[in-house]
Parts: structure tokens; sequence; C-alpha cells
């Protein structure tokens, strides 16, 4: 993927912006004639999936209350251990059905139940595999929260359990069902129209593709305040305390770290845009800032085990050129939010830079013919508006919006006149892409293969950084 066309920036010739348009509005139309598509093949089922939830903590209840909005599916059951959250998704799907839904303590109390065509499961990472086996091999399709597993093995008993019940597992790597990350790989992999390599030379492409940046930054502990209830005792559900329960991403036995749980939507989504594996990977991580936590009544919490903060570097192999490699750099904090999270795929030509709210497209200083365009763009980087920069009230608790880059690059939605491209939540296009799964046998967006690739990735990723070592994979590490 070393090539694709690029947007004009704002103070590109007019007679080229039409011909580099139409070039990327295909890729758009293409976008959204496959959601058409998806939609008008489940108008003849017979009726929805019907769905038991399993989890209703925070993605659990976020999942839920998406749900219910997807055509193909029709929330039935509810599960969870702790009365609080089931009560409160409980009562959320009793008002919407108008009727009293079916809510367990015991997932296995679902595993049999006929009535139930699949399940999505929201809860940590280290039950994922023996709950997914156990639904898949009860002929039910299955929606997992990513990271696949917290193993290797965990993960790749899932797969297999997957292909021996010929069910859907569809797991949670939203990104992929995305019409704007859709739009963004279409962008990078396109290639250029005759009409635009002869009128717009310059300015079809980011070039070979030489190097990607990717972040997920927040400030915060990533624990969760305590809950009213804390006389429910967890420990027969293998939770040593409550903070276990609640704060379950933080410790080894229950979950994979922030590289599980935030850094592997990235790394899936590099394994996309990059058509594959990285052939090495090192980094550094460690437990720094987040040690001797006490509670809001000054409690000791029980200590993590996970690291606060992880740096990665990646090579890929550079597929398209057949040499070289695409080196990645990837960074979790969770202890400064700046700058939040964004993918950064940057060219010799050019950068495409897709964040939360869009994409953009830059063009490289050097590689325009207009002496007039450059001078224009060295003005635009002049004292006056670095003072507007550094004037401007920062949204959202500190994020710079790419200030001076997103005045000079053009919006990959708005160049094509689709400012609406994304209208719902990234989790609703994938629960919309389970239930075309479900009803039609499609393969789902990131198939179980490739969610086991992401899973050893981000697996043997934290093991390294925590001791230092670098990974050299084999193309056999990604085979089930």
């Amino acid at each position: 993927m070393a090539n694709g066309p690029t947007i004009l920036t704002r103070r590109a010739h007019p007679a080229t912006s039409a011909a580099v348009a139409a070039t990327v509005a295909a890729a758009a139309d293409r976008v959204i004639a496959e959601g058409e598509t998806k939609e008008e093949s489940r108008a003849g089922i017979d009726r929805p999936a019907n769905l038991a939830l399993v989890g209703c903590g925070a993605q659990g209840y976020w999942l839920l209350t998406n749900a219910v909005r997807v055509p193909g599916l029709a929330v039935k059951a509810l599960c969870d251990i702790w009365s609080p959250r089931r009560q409160r998704a409980h009562d959320f799907l009793k008002g919407w059905l108008g009727a009293e839904p079916k809510a367990v303590a015991d997932w296995r109390q679902l595993v049999d139940d006929k009535s139930i065509d699949a399940v999505l499961l929201a809860v940590p990472d280290a039950l994922h595999a023996e709950m997914a086996c156990a639904f898949l091999k009860a002929g039910k399709h299955v929606y997992c929260e990513a990271m696949m597993a917290p193993t290797i093995e965990g993960a790749r008993a899932m797969v297999l359990a997957a292909r021996a019940a010929k069910r859907t597992l569809h797991v949670g790597h939203q990104r992929r069902s995305s019409p704007l990350y859709q739009l963004a790989y279409e962008f990078l992999h396109l290639k250029e129209s005759e009409e635009v390599k002869k009128t717009c030379p310059h300015w079809t492409h980011i070039g070979r593709l030489t190097h990607a940046r990717v972040q997920y930054n927040r400030n915060g502990s990533g624990r969760l305040p305590a809950d009213p209830d804390e006389d429910f005792d967890c420990r027969p559900w293998g939770y040593e305390t409550m903070a276990h329960l609640r704060d379950w991403r933080l410790y080894r036995k229950h979950g994979g770290g922030w590289m599980a749980d935030l850094g592997s939507h990235q790394i899936d989504l590099l394994n996309w845009m990059l058509d594959g594996t990285p052939g090495m990977l090192m980094g550094s991580a460690g437990l720094d800032h987040y040690v001797h936590e006490t509670d809001a009544a000054g409690k000791t919490l029980p200590p993590r085990d996970w690291f606060d903060s992880i740096l990665t570097m990646l090579e890929y192999p550079d597929r398209r050129a057949g040499r070289g490699a695409i080196r990645v750099q990837q960074q979790i904090y969770t202890t400064n939010g700046f700058d939040e999270m964004y993918e950064q795929f940057m060219g010799d030509e050019g950068t495409l830079f897709v964040g939360g709210d869009g994409a953009w497209v830059y063009r490289e200083e050097g590689k325009i013919s207009s002496a007039k365009v450059e001078e224009e763009k060295k003005r635009a980087k002049g004292g006056a508006q670095l003072v507007t920069a550094m004037g401007r009230t920062l949204r959202g608790g500190g994020v710079l919006e790419v200030l001076q880059k997103r005045d000079q690059g053009k919006k990959l939605e708005t160049v094509m006149g689709r400012d609406a491209l994304l209208t719902k939540p990234e989790h609703r296009y994938a629960l919309e892409d389970f239930a075309h799964s479900i009803a039609t046998g499609a393969p789902p967006p990131c198939s179980p293969e490739a969610a086991f690739a992401t899973a050893v990735i981000c697996i043997r990723a934290g093991e390294a950084a925590l001791k230092g070592e670098r990974v050299d994979f084999k193309p056999e590490d990604f085979k089930v």
C-alpha cells in the first residue's frame, strides 16, 4: 500500500480539483453502496436474531443501547454477576421492549437456551475464550469485544470453535465497519484514474508510504468509581476484591492491559490498512505513575500489575514496493490526554490523518510545482497563525486539533460533498455487520483469523515491551 490518490489542499489549482475529487468520490460511492446492499440483503429475513447480552458494565450497556436499534437483532436476555449492573440493563431493556426480559447471573444458563440465536460478550478478556467456545459449540453466533483473548491459546481455540460450529464469530474491532475508515482504506488503495494522471500529476497520491503513527492518549487511572453495592461477594466468581471486578483491565488474571483494551484496535487497523502483519516489533513500557493508589475514602487499592504506558515500534513489509519496510510508532499514555486518539499514514508526498471526527489529507512541501502555492504555505506557518493557535481554547480536556495542519488540509468527506458520511456510532455499524453476517452467512469485516493475528501481536508486544526485548515474527506465528 505505497500509493493512492491524495486530495487537494484549499490552495491547489481549481482546475485539477474536480479530477481528484471524482476519483475519490468513487470510493465513497462504493462504501455507501455496500451499506445499502447489506440493508437490502436483510429485507427478506423472516425475523431478527434473538440476542443475549453477557456483561452489563459500561461497554456492555453501550452495546445494548445500540443493539436495540439494529433491525436484524432483538435483545431478549441479559446476564451479569453484579446485580446493580444487571438491574440497570434490565430496566432499560424493559422500557424499550415494554416487556420483561430474561435476566440471569450465570452465563451458563443461556448456553442451552434454544430461544437465543446469538450473544454479545462484553466481559473481562480472560473469559472470552471459555464463553465464546461454549456458545459457538451450542450453535450460537458470537459478537465478542476486542481483544479476542489475552492468551494465544485462547484466541486459537476461538477460531477453531467458530470453524467447527460454522457460526459467525465477530470480534469487535469496529473500525472495519466504520464508513470513515472504509473510505480511508479505499483512499490509500485506489489506483489513480487516467484523467487524474493527465491533469493533475503532482496531486494524485501521497507517494510511497514510509511511516505511520498511531496513538491513544488518555489522562486517567482507568479505575471506575466505587459502587454503593460494596457488600457483593465477588470471590465465588473468581475476583479477589471488588476493585479486581470493577477494574479488571488493570490485572493480568483478568485482562490484557492497555495494549489489549486500546492498542488492539489500532494494531488491527494497521494490519488492515497495510495488508498484512509486522515482521518485527520492540518497545518500552512500565508502571511509572499509578502506584500506591487509594479510593475516594482513602482506602488503599490492590496494586495494578499492568503498565500504565507503552511505546511500540513495528516494522511492516512494504508489500506494494516489494522492498523496504513501513515503520510504525504506536503510543498509549494514561497520564496525558493531549491529542487524544488518531492514526497518521505518511508518504513521501503527503499524509493521511484520521481522527475521531474525520480524515484529512496534507501535501508535503517541496512536492508542488507552483512557487506561488509554496509561498502561501510558508506564510500560513508564520507568526500570526502561531499566535492564534496559542490563544485558542482547547476542547475536550486538552485536544490539539492539529491547528495549522487542518487549516491547510482538506477534509476527506467534505471534498466529496458528503459531510454526513458518519451518521451512527461506530459500534452500531459493527452490530449491523454482525446482524448481516447472521442473516446471510457473509464473513464479518474482521475475520476470526484476522482477530487472531491482532491478538498475537498485542500479546507479544506487551511481553516484549516490559522485558525490553525485540520480537521477530514468522508467518506461522499468525496461522491457526
